[in-house]
């Protein structure tokens, strides 16, 4: 179960990043670029925290 939610938010994240990567590109406002980088940010320190909760109770 472990290896399947890994591969599945790695790609979850690798999608988002691209999207939100045109769309900056596309825009180039300095207030959204920063509201996109700290969502990405937050998703990113989501995902690490539930997979460490994951391999922590995995042995329960």
């Amino acid at each position: 179960m472990f290896k399947s939610n890994l591969l599945a938010g790695i790609i979850a994240i690798t999608m988002l990043c691209t999207f939100l990567g045109f769309l900056m590109a596309w825009i180039k406002a300095v207030p959204l670029i920063a509201i996109m980088v700290f969502v990405i940010g937050l998703m990113i320190y989501d995902f690490i925290k539930t997979m460490r909760e994951i391999r922590d109770n995995a042995g329960n």
